[in-house]
């Protein structure tokens, strides 16, 4: 799906998925606070449900959830909890995010910035750290975040774009831009 309108139904299908694995109370609390326009709150109020009530969720959803949750500007607050939700035993999905607590940025490659340079795309900064995020592991892909490095050191809140690579050939790296973040998703799913 691409597009706003794109991204809007696929941001409605992740919350669907997650409400519906909500115990009844609360699906009304989760819903009031996405209807006001509180999206920040619902997904807040739709991880902790889940995790509160142990429910268990697949690597689909829980990659779904981590995009929205960035789009909404919360993913790293959300984090943490949402790494403890419960995995599903049967979980037949590729798809793996990666626990906060594993990641550590890297130095993105000068050959990803000089092939988005080369192919139109507004090409990440020099400097920016790659910050691993979501993989596919039957196909050996990841999605990445990309941060600068602010100037006292730390990374930007915000991720500037994203990338799609395969360790395994650095030459594969596709880079998307800021605010891509369902496309790319559905990028990885697809590669």
């Amino acid at each position: 799906m691409t597009g706003e309108s794109g991204e809007r139904e696929t941001e409605r299908a992740v919350w669907r998925a997650a409400v519906a694995l909500l115990p009844e109370a609360e699906v009304a609390a989760v819903e009031e606070w996405a209807d006001i326009g509180e999206q920040e709150a619902a997904i807040e109020a739709a991880i902790r449900g889940l995790c509160a009530h142990g429910v268990a969720i697949g690597g689909e959803l829980r990659a779904g959830l981590s995009v929205v949750a960035e789009l909404w500007g919360c993913r790293q607050a959300l984090a943490d909890r949402l790494d403890r939700c419960a995995g599903a035993a049967d979980d037949v999905s590729t798809l793996r995010v990666l626990p906060p607590s594993a990641v550590e940025p890297l130095p993105i490659e000068e050959s990803v910035v000089q092939r988005a340079a080369a192919g139109g795309e507004l090409a990440p900064e020099a400097g920016t750290a790659v910050v691993p995020w979501i993989v596919c592991e039957e196909r050996g892909w990841a999605l990445d975040r990309l941060h600068v490095r602010e100037p006292w050191g730390e990374l930007s809140f915000h991720a500037t774009g994203y990338l799609l690579r395969r360790p395994a050939e650095p030459e594969q790296a596709l880079f998307r831009g800021p605010l891509d973040a369902w496309n790319a998703l559905l990028a990885l799913r697809q590669r």
